[in-house]
C-alpha cells in the first residue's frame, strides 16, 4: 500500500524514475552475467555504472552522408548504434539466476541522409581547406588517422554551433577500434599510446577552420615540432585535457568534409548557399 501511494504521489511523469529507483535499490540474482561479466549480487547502481562503461565502448556514432573530396560524389550515410541503458538495466535486475544478458541496443539514424545531401549538393560553397602529408605511415598510425577522420567527416554545424574534436571523435580506446601508435607527451618525449596519430587529424582540421575564417575557441600546440606541419599550425588533443574547438560564426550551416589515405589527410569546410 505504501508503494502504491508513493507512486501516485509522484504522478505519471515520475513513474519511469520511480521504476528505475526500485530497480537500482535491488540486487542481481546469483550467476547472472552481462556481456560475459559476472554481475550476480551487484546492486542496481553498480550495474548501471557498468552498463554506462560498456555503452561507451559499444556505441557507434552515425555517419552522415558526405561528399568525396576527390570526385564530388555522395558517400551514403550509415546508421549508428547506441545502448539503451534503462532497458538493459531492467533486463539485468529482472534476470533469473544464471541467466546471460546482453546489452540492449538500438539503431541511430544519421542526421544528414543521402537524400538531404543530394538536395544541397549543388548549393555548397568552399570556404577553406587544408591538406597534410602523412610522413610516419606506420599501419597503426594510418589506421587511427583514417578512423578519426571518418568520425568527423560529414558533420554539419548550424550557425553559432561549436565543434569539439574530443566530442566528435570520442575517447580513443582499443574497444572502439583505435590502435597503439607513437605520440608526443608533455615532456616532448615519444611514447606508445592508443590513438597515436589523431593529432594530425586535429591539426589538419584546425588549419582548414582557420583558412575558412572560423572563430577558434581552443587550440593547443605540441610540446615539440611535428613533421607534418610547420610550427604554429598544429593542434594537439588529449581527451579531458586539451581540445580543438571552433565555432561556426557564419550565418549558414557548414559541412565538414574529410578524407584520409595512406599518404595524406584533407579537410574541406563547405557552406550551404542561398
Amino acid at each position: 500500500m505504501m508503494v502504491r501511494a508513493w507512486l501516485r504521489a509522484l504522478g505519471f511523469l515520475g513513474l519511469v524514475a520511480a521504476v528505475l529507483l526500485v530497480l537500482t535499490q535491488g540486487r542481481v540474482n546469483r550467476g547472472v552475467t552481462l556481456e560475459g561479466r559476472a554481475v550476480g549480487g551487484m546492486e542496481g547502481e553498480e550495474v548501471e555504472a557498468l552498463i554506462l562503461e560498456l555503452a561507451e565502448e559499444r556505441q557507434v556514432p552515425p555517419q552522415n552522408a558526405r561528399l568525396d573530396p576527390a570526385t564530388g560524389e555522395i558517400i551514403p550515410d550509415q546508421p549508428g548504434l547506441e545502448v539503451d541503458v534503462e532497458a538493459t538495466l531492467r533486463q539485468v535486475m529482472l534476470a533469473r539466476p544464471g541467466e546471460k544478458v546482453s546489452l540492449v541496443t538500438r539503431e541511430v539514424k544519421a542526421p544528414l541522409t543521402r537524400e538531404k545531401l543530394a538536395a544541397k549538393k549543388g548549393n555548397l560553397l568552399l570556404l577553406g581547406g587544408s591538406k597534410t602529408d602523412i610522413i610516419d605511415d606506420r599501419p597503426e598510425r594510418v589506421h587511427n588517422i583514417q578512423l578519426a577522420t571518418r568520425l568527423i567527416d560529414g558533420l554539419v554545424l548550424a550557425p553559432g554551433e561549436e565543434f569539439s574534436f574530443n566530442a566528435a571523435v570520442g575517447i580513443p580506446t582499443a574497444a572502439r577500434g583505435f590502435q597503439e601508435a607513437p605520440v608526443i607527451d608533455d615532456a616532448g618525449e615519444f611514447s606508445q599510446s592508443v590513438g597515436g596519430g589523431i593529432c594530425q587529424v586535429s591539426s589538419t582540421l584546425y588549419q582548414a577552420a582557420a583558412a575558412a575564417g572560423l572563430e577558434i575557441v581552443e587550440r593547443h600546440g605540441h610540446s615539440q615540432p611535428v613533421d607534418y606541419t610547420p610550427p604554429g599550425t598544429d593542434a594537439t588533443v588529449v581527451p579531458g585535457e586539451k581540445d580543438l574547438r571552433f565555432c561556426n560564426n557564419r550565418e549558414r550551416p557548414l559541412m565538414i568534409v574529410g578524407s584520409a589515405s595512406s599518404r595524406e589527410v584533407e579537410f574541406l569546410l563547405l557552406e550551404q548557399g542561398e
